[in-house]
């Protein structure tokens, strides 16, 4: 009897999860393991195809593993990626989220995002995120690098300054 999709889904997850760990507590140098790591893992959970240097995709890219080694920085501010800025409709970076790839100092609506947005994040190298109210006014600033795990009522508008 062939195990359903999902089931086969979960279980390579959890499968992978141990892995990660294991692997990870047998080597000792950070970002040099990086790859060994990766080799590691398409060995012992064959169909997988490495997408980038610590990204490995399964089934056309619904199972994805990134991976961060210890002792390496990663630049993602919560869930928001590397290079994004993100707004939350829940505290602490929680709850849907809608990411802005673009930093162009245009301002950009926030109306597609589900309810409010209560917190912010800003992944990116330089510059700053400006979350604005309707009016254009700015209600806070988020740094490169840093998250705004409440955010004041209001935010209708983010604009990404370089």
């Amino acid at each position: 009897m062939r195990m359903s999709t999902r089931r086969a889904i979960t279980t390579l997850a959890t499968t992978l999860a141990l892995t990660v760990v294991g692997v990870s507590a047998a080597h000792a140098g950070p970002a040099d393991d990086l790859q060994a790591l990766v080799d590691s893992i398409l060995e012992n959970h064959p169909g997988g195809a490495q997408t980038g240097p610590n990204t490995i995709e399964w089934e056309d890219g619904t199972i994805l593993l990134t991976l961060e080694v210890e002792g390496t920085a990663s630049r993602s501010v919560g869930s928001c990626a590397t290079g994004t800025y993100c707004v939350y409709n829940g505290p602490n970076l929680t709850g849907s989220s809608l990411a802005f790839s673009t930093c162009a100092g245009s301002n950009y609506s926030t109306a597609a995002l589900p309810g409010e947005v209560r917190s912010a994040a800003d992944a990116e190298s330089s510059g700053y995120v400006q979350a604005k109210n309707g009016g254009g006014s700015v209600l806070a600033t988020i740094f490169a690098g840093t998250a705004l795990n409440t955010a004041p009522v209001g935010i209708t508008q983010v604009r990404c300054v370089p």
